[in-house]
């Protein structure tokens, strides 16, 4: 099991296609806590949200 704040590449989270080098972070949802790999561009983590909390405010 992961550990928040670690660290992959997406090839070793069997993520294909020009995707591979990229990296992901092991993260906690701001809101609900749900945990998930998330994205990391320059350092920071693309949102900071769970796909359900981040809709919720859509509405």
């Amino acid at each position: 099991m992961p550990q928040l704040g670690d660290i992959k590449k997406a090839k070793e989270l069997g993520l294909k296609s020009n995707k591979g080098s990229a990296q992901y972070l092991y993260y906690a949802c701001s809101d609900c806590g749900k945990q998930s790999w998330k994205r990391l561009r320059k350092g920071k983590v693309e949102s900071q949200r769970c796909l359900n909390c981040g809709a919720r405010d859509r509405v």
